[in-house]
C-alpha cells in the first residue's frame, strides 16, 4: 500500500505481486470530511478502481470450509463452529485468524481477527440458482462497508 495526502485528498495505491509478472494494481481516492491536517480525519471515497480477483471455496469435512483468495496468497481452513482458525497463506500474517459460522442453508459468515481483535466481518449469500456469491463486508472500524459479487466459473 502507498497512501498519499495532498490537502484534503487521500489517494491509496495498492500493488499485489503475482507470479508471472502480471501484478494487480488497485487505487482509491477519498475527500476529507473532517479532521486533519495530514492523514488523521474522516474520509469519503470518491473513486475506486478495484481489480477483479478470485475466491475459491472448498469443503473442509462435513461442517467446514477452506477459503482462498489466490491473488492475495491468503487461505484459511476452518469449521462452522465460531472458533478462530489460523490463516496459513504466504500473504497472511502470523497473528491473523478467521472464525466461521453458518447462518442458513445458502449463507455463512466469518470474522477475521488480527492479534485476537476483530478486524473484518464478511457475510456471504449464495443466489437461488447457485451461480452468484455475494460478500457484504464490514470493517470492524465501522468505516465504509463493501460488497463483492463473485460469479461461478
Amino acid at each position: 500500500y502507498k497512501g498519499t495526502v495532498k490537502g484534503d485528498t487521500l489517494t491509496f495505491l495498492m500493488t499485489i505481486p503475482q507470479t508471472g509478472g502480471k501484478d494487480i494494481t488497485q487505487s482509491s481516492t477519498s475527500t476529507r470530511i473532517s479532521g486533519g491536517p495530514g492523514f488523521p480525519g474522516k474520509w469519503q471515497t470518491t473513486e475506486a478502481n478495484i481489480a477483479a480477483t478470485g475466491l475459491e471455496l472448498t469443503a473442509n469435512g462435513n461442517n467446514g470450509l477452506v477459503i482462498k483468495y489466490p491473488e492475495f496468497s491468503s487461505e484459511c481452513a476452518g469449521q462452522f463452529d465460531g472458533k478462530p482458525y489460523p490463516k496459513t497463506g504466504s500473504g497472511d500474517g502470523a497473528k491473523s485468524t478467521m472464525a466461521f459460522r453458518k447462518t442458513g442453508p445458502a449463507s455463512f459468515e466469518f470474522t477475521t481477527f488480527l492479534d485476537g481483535k476483530p478486524y473484518d466481518f464478511d457475510a456471504f449469500t449464495v443466489s437461488q440458482d447457485g451461480s452468484v456469491l455475494t460478500d457484504n463486508e464490514t470493517p470492524a472500524s465501522k468505516k465504509e462497508p463493501n460488497t463483492a459479487v463473485y460469479e461461478r466459473q
